[in-house]
């Protein structure tokens, strides 16, 4: 067994590139230094975690956390474009991303609109956990749709295989679909309200968008 993970993990080793290596699988950062001057280096090492499904070092979402400050002002002026986001909801493992991402803070500093849902308790039947972990846990669960092989299930990961050029969108819409959660009104109406915003400033094309709005509306 032993040879075996240590053969697991030399093939997960082969990962590794000019700027993540992967070790013990998990990824680090060959240059942290380039943190200070790349702002776009963050959104390339989640975009590495979800196409290969292996989870940063805590070491690595510190040193990501240390910067937050500087991302947050920088993604204000220049928000990650609708290209980004139809590239990056589209990998395998967007759900691991996403969720390291929540850990070290820098989904709140690229969509700002997720810090209305941090850690907010809604007590109904459907939210057995807090809204951002509710949300995260609907993303994995795409996921783990979409690998089934038996049972009922199975059709869903049928329907996934048919329509995963557009997978991106579902996923999308699942990120809005309860942001506007802890307003005092209308959630879904206030959801989409936000995605507006969100569809206005990355430049999302029209008819994609309209689809994610379609979805969140009818949640």
């Amino acid at each position: 067994e032993r040879s075996m993970l240590a053969n697991f993990r030399n093939w997960r080793a082969r990962l590794s590139n000019s700027e993540f290596t992967v070790s013990r699988d998990l990824v680090f950062l060959r240059n942290p230094g380039e943190l200070e001057v790349d702002q776009a280096l963050p959104l390339r090492l989640f975009e590495f975690v979800a196409r290969h499904n292996v989870a940063p070092a805590r070491q690595t979402e510190r040193r990501i956390a240390a910067h937050l400050l500087r991302y947050a002002q920088t993604y204000a002026d220049k928000p990650p474009q609708a290209r980004w986001w139809r590239d990056f909801l589209a990998l395998p493992a967007v759900g691991l991303a996403l969720r390291s991402m929540r850990a070290c803070g820098l989904l709140t500093a690229i969509l700002p609109e997720w810090e209305r849902i941090e850690h907010l308790v809604v007590r109904d039947f459907y939210h057995h956990y807090t809204v951002d972990e509710h949300t995260t846990v609907t993303v994995e669960s795409i996921e783990d749709l979409a690998t089934a092989k038996d049972g009922i299930a199975k059709r869903f990961a049928a329907l996934l295989e048919e329509s995963r050029n557009e997978r991106w969108m579902l996923i999308l819409a699942l990120l809005f679909h309860d942001l506007g959660k802890g307003s005092g009104g209308n959630h879904e109406r206030e959801s989409v309200r936000l995605a507006r915003d969100f569809v206005k400033r990355t430049g999302l094309a029209e008819t994609d968008a309209a689809t994610v709005l379609f979805l969140i509306e009818h949640h």
